[in-house]
């Protein structure tokens, strides 16, 4: 699906839709890894999730959940307040 949504960007990068389904990729991809408990890798795929669809609530708040188990609490924070706009 990354690939996909990817490609679709190439050719239009103002597709919403496509931006909205790259993000949705990037979190089941951070999800598969948190589960696997390859944090960091999670965290670069939803970082990747965020920057496709900056509004991913979900995304920031499994980033901040992510920066709590790493302990970085200044991270966290970040992530559950950029969650909150």
């Amino acid at each position: 699906a990354i690939d996909f949504f990817g490609e679709a960007l190439k050719h239009n990068p103002k597709n919403g839709k496509a931006k909205i389904g790259l993000s949705q990729a990037f979190l089941a991809k951070g999800d598969k890894l948190y589960e696997a408990s390859d944090k960091q890798n999670a965290v670069s795929a939803y970082a990747e999730a965020v920057k496709s669809d900056a509004s991913n609530f979900t995304a920031y708040v499994k980033l901040g959940q992510i920066y709590e188990d790493l302990n970085d609490k200044s991270k966290a924070v970040e992530s559950y307040e950029k969650a909150l706009r």
